[in-house]
């Protein structure tokens, strides 16, 4: 065998074990089957320059040059392809539209050469003497224009590997990604000497740049588990976590952060390689910087729960990462969207509770009707007296002025009978599940009526009322059972405005993930913390015993409940009350 041909052998050899090794692997995720591709395009382009070799004739050499340009458009593509899934230097969506421009151009270079005996515009003429003389001699201006394309995609695949080593903690990490950034710059380098003629070299190096670059491939597969490495992890599991996950490097600013992440930094309009700190305190506003910026140089994991401005509950864990020998190698953050596990666990806790004090209603209710209607008969009756003894007061003046109080008793009492009636009642209702009355319900049309009930207008009371009321799906609901909801929040929230400076108003509508919601918010003195869990319990009320039997809100929220929805409380750490009624839309209800 010619010693030129040792090289392209070994690397052939050695393309092709690889390739069959991704190939077999039971497991293969995106990485392995772009990495596949670019070994095929190594097993191409190593193959052709074999038969460059061993052409017997202009027929063969022809072929041969075709399976090279082949191998180096496959190859080119690639591992561009394969150093964008290594280094996760964009999201799955960008990646997605990375992959179809790269596989598209790939293509057109493709068709220009299999087109090529039509039009000469990628290879002119191929023959033994003019492979000698050089490129110049035989190649065409499509040519050219593949040499660009193939040196963009090994500079720009170099560079995530390297940047990718860079930012791991381990030196075998760094060593692997070292390793694949300098397997495709030695190809592209010796094949610049021999395209532009720039060393008096008479043959190509090409062949013996190939099989170095396998070398190295083959180190980073098998010596440093190229297929365990993190950033395969990274895009396996971070990639799906259902919490968002930031990264953040040494000078503390975003590196790379998961889908999920993305989605709750969304609103704020944060980008990567921004500073992280910057990224939490945009995301929690009331929260002091320099506390963010603790958290994150925290030796321990710092955690907490805080509200958004749009009502989220987010659950925040932020470390920072030591390198090897105890400086800061960057930190991470992990942002747990607790909003809905937040919710379900409130809606249950208070269903468990309504449904205990529903059963006690119940066998309240009952037992106190039969006494109050009785007591209630005889304070009629002895109003009644009361009122005749006045009549015959003259008889005897002295008996009148002592029994003269007797009808004010009475009235009192009866007062205080309608009151436990009052009570008896909102039991009852509490303990009974009313569906019946059930049509499609438009959510805007039952907060009108509420408000003329309420008898809001853009004055109330000098509070100013702020409607914005966007079109919400229909829903399938009571209308006066909701009405009463929306009624018991909008005289809540007017009475805890009462001596508010500029007190301000605000109901709202909106359609969210499916539901139609209905908020009503307030900028009153708001729910201290101490008390917000228990705003929904029965008989629980801050107002004097004359104002309230601390069941309005219980009932609205066993109504919402009924509607397969739920009453909420969102305030945050700005002052006032914030309520949203959730109630799904109705083509999504089962």
């Amino acid at each position: 065998m010619h010693p030129a041909l040792f090289p392209p052998f070994f690397a052939l050899c050695a393309s092709l074990a690889m390739a069959f090794y991704v190939l077999a692997r039971r497991h293969k995720d995106a990485f392995h089957w772009v990495l596949a591709g670019f070994l095929v395009g190594l097993v191409l382009w190593t193959g052709g320059v074999l038969g460059r070799f061993a052409a017997a004739d202009e027929v063969q050499l022809a072929i041969a040059v075709k399976v090279i340009f082949v191998g180096i458009v496959v190859a080119s593509s690639f591992w561009l392809l394969t150093a964008l899934a290594y280094a996760e230097a964009s999201g799955s969506g960008l990646r997605a539209h990375a992959t179809v421009v790269v596989l598209s151009v790939a293509a057109l270079f493709a068709m220009a050469l299999f087109t090529n005996d039509g039009h000469r515009l990628f290879l002119r003429r191929i023959d033994f003497a003019s492979l000698r003389e050089g490129p110049s001699a035989y190649v065409g201006p499509v040519f050219w224009v593949l040499i660009v394309w193939a040196y963009a995609c090994v500079a720009y695949g170099a560079f995530l590997y390297l940047r990718a080593a860079r930012l791991m903690l381990s030196a075998e990490s760094r060593q692997r990604s070292a390793m694949l950034g300098l397997s495709a710059v030695l190809p592209a380098a010796s094949s610049t000497i021999y395209v532009f003629q720039i060393a008096p070299i008479p043959y190509d190096l090409t062949p013996l740049g190939l099989a170095v670059s396998t070398v190295l491939l083959w180190r980073a597969v098998f010596r440093y588990r190229l297929f365990e490495s993190l950033p395969l992890a990274r895009e396996a599991v971070i990639a799906h976590l259902e919490d968002g996950v930031v990264m953040a490097g040494s000078h503390g600013r975003i590196l790379h952060w998961n889908p999920a992440a993305k989605r709750i930094f969304a609103a704020t309009g944060i980008r990567e390689w921004e500073p992280i700190e910057d990224a939490i305190a945009r995301l929690f506003p009331s929260r002091d910087t320099n506390t963010v910026e603790g958290a994150l140089r925290a030796a321990a994991p710092a955690r907490g729960s805080l509200r958004t401005p749009d009502g989220r509950l987010i659950e925040l864990m932020t470390v920072e990462v030591d390198a090897e020998h105890g400086e800061a190698a960057g930190s991470f953050a992990i942002l747990a969207d607790r909003t809905e596990a937040n919710r379900v666990e409130q809606l249950a806790r208070q269903t468990q509770r309504l449904e205990i004090v529903g059963m006690l209603a119940a066998e309240v209710s009952h037992e106190i009707e039969e006494p109050l209607d009785a007591i209630r008969a005889d304070l009629l009756e002895i109003e009644r007296l009361a009122a005749k003894l006045g009549e015959g007061a003259e008889a005897d003046v002295k008996l009148a002025e002592e029994l003269g109080d007797l009808r004010d008793v009475a009235h009192e009492t009866l007062e205080g009978v309608a009151r436990i009636r009052r009570i008896a009642e909102g039991m009852r209702e509490l303990s009974t599940v009313e569906q019946s009355g059930f049509a499609t319900v438009d959510l805007v049309a039952v907060a009108h009526d509420a408000m003329r009930l309420a008898r809001l207008d853009e004055s109330s009371e000098g509070a100013e009322v702020q409607v914005r009321f966007a079109p919400v799906p229909a829903v399938v609901g009571n209308p006066d059972r909701l009405v009463q909801v929306v009624l018991n929040l909008l005289v809540n929230a007017r009475q805890a405005l009462i001596g508010v400076e500029a007190p301000r108003l605000r109901i709202e509508t909106r359609e969210v993930d499916g539901f139609a919601e209905l908020h009503v918010r307030d900028n009153g003195r708001g729910i201290p913390d101490s008390l917000r869990h228990r705003i929904f319990d029965p008989f629980f009320t801050t107002r004097g015993p004359d104002e309230g039997t601390g069941l309005g809100l219980a009932i609205a929220f066993d109504i919402a409940r009924e509607h397969d929805g739920v009453l909420e409380e969102r305030s945050g750490s700005d002052a006032g009350a914030w309520f949203a009624l959730r109630i799904p839309a109705a083509d999504g209800r089962s």
